[in-house]
């Protein structure tokens, strides 16, 4: 039994969730359950839609240093052996302070501390620049680096050729919460495109989106944009589109597997070096951090995206390169780990 420590809510989404849920999911595949345990009960029906039990602790997911007298009962009281963490808001003291009576896996996005931790996953396209090897060198952690562990969800799992003859539909996927409300203003902007006005616009909306009734008044206006709230179909969206628009995190490596040739920015601090590696690359058009300047940032994102419509031999280029970073086996290969310690 594998018990996975994590959060997901309107602040900081539902990434971490995601990530976690395809690696139960692949465990489940392989004959072992997962619980998670959860601060407070936002991320609870996500995880129980799936099928799995949640504990509450009742807590601050942004104060998870103070709950480690509540993790040591639940240890106790549970027995558990194996423990992952998914949390940027955790410290050295209260991993080594579970690992005292479990095997811990951690996922580390930001590379600023050695962990104490069994086995540290970092799956980012970014991986390299955090010397990981040099670093781990004598502590005994099994590293599990590079994008062929992105934990995809399962639907990401049977890929067909993509073509590049024609452009007749994009995807616009902003992040949970939409906090710069990124999606209405791209798609008010691709008015102004000529190769953008007549395809169809499938804007992903999250479960978190505070701006969901002014895209649905947008979609009643406009007859060639369809509102996807909440999608449980994200790999038949973007193998149906030609291009796409999409934020920082777990959904580009996705992206990356489904071979969508994509325009891509961060609007959080852990999504700048994702987003900055996959455009030094060449592997995506990043338009950087649109904290800075969102009406120039949307400028950028629509220009780029003519772009992309204009020319399918970009996209063919783009797309090439994506499908041969990411294979979709990634959340398999940790599960193979987690079930050997």
């Amino acid at each position: 039994m594998l018990y996975i420590r994590v959060d997901g809510n309107e602040k900081i989404a539902t990434g971490h969730v995601m990530r976690c849920l395809s690696i139960a999911k692949a465990l489940r595949s392989m004959g072992e359950e997962s619980v998670f345990i959860l601060a407070e009960p936002y991320g609870v029906p996500i995880i129980e839609k799936e099928g799995f039990q949640t504990i509450c602790l009742n807590g601050r997911y942004d104060k998870i240093t103070e709950e480690t007298e509540k993790m040591d009962e639940m240890i106790a009281q549970h027995q558990i052996k194996k423990l992952l963490v998914d949390s940027y808001f955790i410290d050295e003291t209260y991993l080594e302070h579970l690992r005292r009576n479990s095997s811990l896996i951690y996922i580390d996005d930001m590379g600023e501390r050695i962990y104490p931790a069994d086995v540290l996953i970092n799956y980012c396209n970014y991986y390299d620049k955090f010397r990981y090897e040099e670093r781990y060198g004598n502590t005994g952690t099994k590293l599990l680096l590079g994008c062929s562990y992105a934990p995809l969800r399962e639907e990401f799992s049977d890929r067909r050729e993509r073509q590049f003859d024609e452009f007749r539909e994009i995807l616009i996927t902003t992040g949970g919460t939409d906090t710069y409300n990124m999606a209405y203003r791209i798609v008010a902007a691709m008015a102004d495109c000529p190769h953008l006005r007549k395809i169809k616009i499938n804007i992903v909306s999250g479960r978190f989106n505070t701006h969901l009734s002014e895209l649905r008044e947008l979609e009643s206006r406009n007859g060639n944009i369809v509102i996807h709230h909440n999608a449980g179909n994200m790999a038949e969206l973007m193998m149906n589109c030609d291009a796409a628009v999409s934020a920082g995190g777990t959904t580009l490596y996705e992206i990356c597997y489904c071979g969508l040739p994509t325009v891509c920015f961060a609007f959080a601090d852990n999504q700048l070096d994702g987003t900055g590696t996959f455009g030094e690359r060449e592997v995506m058009i990043n338009t950087g951090d649109i904290r800075r300047d969102p009406d120039r940032a949307v400028k950028q994102i629509v220009d780029n995206v003519c772009r992309l419509a204009e020319d399918s031999g970009l996209r063919r280029s783009f797309s090439d390169k994506m499908r041969k970073l990411v294979d979709g086996n990634g959340a398999l290969r940790i599960a193979e780990e987690i079930q050997a310690l």
